[in-house]
Parts: structure tokens; C-alpha cells; sequence
């Protein structure tokens, strides 16, 4: 080869450099796949996308969102139905009596008496007789010297203790064929006359309601039942 001039042995074996060179670099860059800044086609990337929820976990947070909106359904309660006759509730109430005057009384002897009224036959349920406006049969017991035209039964129970060394204790059981009656008034005490005491009317005092109870009976009426107790009782004098 002169000075000067390139043979063509050298341009090809150059051209073969650079296309050699130029195929690395091709492969260097492309042969694993797109380049770190290329993006990928939409739809492939995972990224930035947010996970879906589990079935299972989806499902149970349909139920929590439904429980929420929801209420709960209160089934309305139904008063106990019985078919006991006047004497009967009344026999009922007397062992409660029992049960309220011993559970606090100190020891020793006491005396009791038994006294009751019932509007009709004592072995008659207490719907037997319906209930009458203004009905003046009601007004052998009366309460803050109103007579209650619902009123079918009262009976009450003494307890003294012989030589009266301690205060008389009283006791009492008032059935009525309905739902609400004056006796309901939070905290209040009120005055019983009893008209039939053997030894004139008594007015017992300072009593209050210690128990009642909501009941039906057999016939679908309604009854409510009362437990009281008085702190004195005394003679009605003109």
C-alpha cells in the first residue's frame, strides 16, 4: 500500500469493525427487551394499580355495610295469660305477702289476719264482670278516695306481734282488668279506704306499690296485678 491512500483490503475490514461494533451495541440495548425507560403497553403494568379485594373478604364487608343500615327487630312481649279464679290470684298474692314481711322481720311469734273484697263470685275469673263506667260497686275500696271502675279484687294481711312489741305490718293485693291504673305513678303513695272491715270502714295509709306484674286472661283481657304495703291503718271516724 503508497502513503496516502487506504486499499480497499483496510475499508472493508474497517466497515466490518463498525458494523460488528454497531450489531453489539444493538444487542446490548434491545436483546432483553424494551429499555429501564421505556413504558410498557397499556394494561400490562401492576404497578400503581390497587389489589382487588379477596372474595371473601369483599363478601364480608358487603354484610358489615348491610348489618349497619339495618335495624334490629324487637318482636313485641306478651303479657303471661292465666286462667286463676279471684281466689286463687288472691291465694298467690298472700304467699308473696309472706314472703315480703318474713324476709325482713326479726324473730319471734307473729299474729296475722286475712282480710279481702272481691267484686262477684271469689272463684270467678276477674273478667267475669265486664268493666262499667262509673261503676259505684268498685267504691267498697277506694284509693286517695277515688273508686277505679277496673277494680275486681283486694285483699290485705295484718302482722302484729303479741303484746304489740312491734308495729303492725301491712300488706296488700290489688287486681285490676286493665292495663294502666292511678296505682302507676312513679314514686307515689297514696291512701286505701277499705269499706268492709268487719269493724267499719279503715283507711290504711302511707302505701305504696312494692311489685306489679302485667297479665291477660284466658278471655284476652287485660289484668294487672299489684303488691303494696301501708304503714298504718286506722278507723274512719265522722
Amino acid at each position: 500500500m503508497e502513503k496516502g491512500h487506504v486499499e480497499l483490503g483496510e475499508i472493508l475490514f474497517v466497515a466490518l469493525l463498525v458494523m460488528g461494533l454497531a450489531a453489539a451495541v444493538i444487542l446490548l440495548v434491545g436483546g432483553n427487551g424494551a429499555p429501564a425507560s421505556q413504558t410498557t403497553e397499556p394494561g400490562n403494568t401492576t404497578q400503581n394499580a390497587t389489589p382487588e379485594a379477596p372474595p371473601a373478604q369483599a363478601e364480608s364487608a358487603a354484610n358489615a355495610t348491610s348489618n349497619q343500615t339495618q335495624p334490629p327487630v324487637i318482636e313485641a312481649q306478651q303479657p303471661n295469660v292465666t286462667n286463676k279464679s279471684m281466689d286463687q290470684l288472691f291465694q298467690d298474692g298472700l304467699e308473696r305477702a309472706d314472703t315480703w314481711f318474713y324476709s325482713s322481720a326479726g324473730s319471734g311469734n307473729y299474729d296475722t289476719k286475712t282480710y279481702g273484697w272481691a267484686m262477684g263470685l271469689a272463684n270467678g275469673t276477674p273478667d267475669s264482670i265486664p268493666i262499667k263506667e262509673n261503676d259505684l260497686r268498685a267504691a267498697d275500696v277506694r284509693f286517695d278516695r277515688r273508686y277505679v271502675d277496673s277494680l275486681r279484687g283486694f285483699t290485705f294481711r295484718m302482722y302484729s306481734s303479741p303484746g304489740f312489741a312491734a308495729p303492725t305490718k301491712l300488706y296488700g293485693i290489688a287486681i285490676f282488668t286493665s292495663n294502666s291504673t292511678p296505682l302507676d305513678a312513679a314514686n307515689k303513695t297514696f291512701d286505701v279506704q277499705y269499706d268492709p272491715y268487719p269493724g267499719g270502714p279503715q283507711i290504711m295509709e302511707g302505701c305504696r306499690v312494692i311489685n306489679s306484674s302485667a297479665w291477660a286472661t284466658s278471655g284476652g283481657s287485660p289484668l294487672t296485678i299489684y303488691d303494696i304495703t301501708c304503714k298504718i291503718m286506722y278507723g274512719v271516724y265522722p
